[in-house]
C-alpha cells in the first residue's frame, strides 16, 4: 500500500531528524531496500549559503558514506522500519479510542510550556501559525470555559491570532498569510502563502470571532477569504494550492527573488504616495500620506528588517 510506505517514511524522516516543525519530505532512501538512509531537513537552497549546505552538496555528501558504509546504512535503515512497523501495530491494536482526560491535560500542558506569552505563538523560530493547535485549544476552552485552563487556552490562542494578524506573517496589503514567520515577532515571513493554511485559519479567526464578538477577527477571516477568492481561485473551478514565495522584483527583471513581490522600499512609497494629508499643513510644514503610512508600519530608509536577517539583501 503506497499510503502506508508513506506514512512510515514520514514517520522515519521525523525519526531522523531532530526539528520537523517544517516538513518538506527529503529522506533519502536506499534503491535496494527501499529504507531510509538519512533525513533531510526541509528548504535546501541549490548549492552553499551561509546559513545551510545546499542540497547538491547534501547529496554528494550522502554517496560518499553509502558508498564507504553501505551495509551499516542499510542495517540501520532496516531496524528503523522494523520499530516503526511495531509501533504502527501497537496502535491499531489500541483502537481508535477518544483521548482520556490526561491525555488531553498533558498536551495541554505542553503546549502552556511552549507558549511565548509576549509574542504569541509556541515553540522556537521558525515560528508556524499552527490552526490544528488553535483548534485543539478552543475546543478544550469550550468544554469547560469557565475552568483556568479553559481561560489559559482562549487567552493563549486570542494572542497568537491577534499577534499574527498585526504581524509581517500576515499580508496586510496582498492579503492572506504567508507560511512562517522567521523570527519570534512574526515580522518577517516566509513569504510563501498556501492554501491549506488559509483555509484553516479562516476557521479559527471565525471561532474567535464567534467566542468573542470582537469584529477585528471576522475581519481578518474576510480578509483571508478575499485572497482566496481573488488569487488562489481557478477560473476553471476550483483552488491552487499555493502561491510561491520567489517572484519578479521589477516587469524587466529575469530572475525570481524571495518577496519581491512584497517588499516595499521607502523609495518607492514616497513615489507612490506624495499627496498631502488634507488638514495637516502647519506653519509651512504639510504631512504627506507617505510619511503617515511609513509611520504606521516602521519603515526606514535603509528598510527595517536587521542585516543579520536579510539573507537575500532585500
Amino acid at each position: 500500500n503506497v499510503w502506508s510506505l508513506l506514512a512510515v517514511h514520514l514517520d522515519a524522516h521525523k525519526v531522523l531528524v531532530e526539528d520537523c516543525s517544517n516538513i518538506l519530505l527529503r529522506e533519502r532512501l536506499s534503491l535496494h531496500h527501499m529504507t531510509p538512509m538519512t533525513g533531510g531537513i526541509s528548504n535546501c537552497p541549490a548549492e552553499d549559503r551561509p546559513d545551510r549546505r545546499g542540497f547538491s552538496v547534501v547529496l554528494t555528501e550522502t554517496a560518499k558514506q553509502w558508498e564507504k558504509h553501505h551495509e551499516l546504512i542499510t542495517d540501520k535503515g532496516i531496524q528503523v522500519i522494523q520499530d516503526l512497523n511495531k509501533n504502527i501495530t501497537e496502535d491499531m491494536n489500541a483502537g481508535l479510542a477518544i483521548p482520556s482526560p490526561e491525555c488531553i491535560l498533558k498536551c495541554f500542558t505542553q503546549l502552556r510550556e511552549q507558549f511565548d506569552i509576549k509574542n504569541g505563538g509556541f515553540g522556537e523560530v521558525p515560528k508556524f501559525s499552527q490552526p490544528a493547535t488553535f483548534n485543539f485549544l478552543l475546543h478544550l476552552y469550550a468544554s469547560n470555559p469557565y475552568s483556568d485552563h479553559g481561560q489559559q487556552a482562549l487567552t493563549m490562542t486570542l494572542l497568537t491570532l491577534k499577534k499574527m494578524a498585526d504581524g509581517g506573517i500576515h499580508d496586510h496589503i496582498g492579503n492572506g498569510f504567508h507560511r512562517y514567520s522567521t523570527d519570534k515577532l512574526w515580522h518577517i515571513p516566509h513569504f510563501e502563502k498556501m492554501l491549506y493554511d488559509q483555509a484553516q485559519l479562516c476557521i479559527c479567526y471565525v471561532s474567535a470571532f464567534q467566542i468573542t464578538k470582537e469584529v477585528f477577527y471576522a475581519d481578518i477571516a474576510r480578509d483571508i477569504l478575499t485572497y482566496l477568492t481573488r488569487d488562489l481561485s481557478d477560473t476553471e473551478g476550483g483552488f491552487f494550492s499555493a502561491e510561491d514565495a520567489e517572484s519578479y522584483p521589477e516587469m524587466s527583471a529575469t530572475q525570481k527573488r524571495e518577496g519581491a513581490f512584497c517588499v516595499w522600499g521607502q523609495e518607492e512609497i514616497k513615489q507612490l504616495l506624495p499627496q498631502v494629508v488634507d488638514g495637516t499643513c502647519i506653519a509651512g510644514r504639510c504631512v504627506s500620506f507617505w510619511e503617515v503610512f511609513c509611520h504606521h508600519y516602521c519603515v526606514q530608509p535603509t528598510g527595517n528588517v536587521p542585516a543579520t536577517q536579510d539573507s537575500h539583501g532585500d
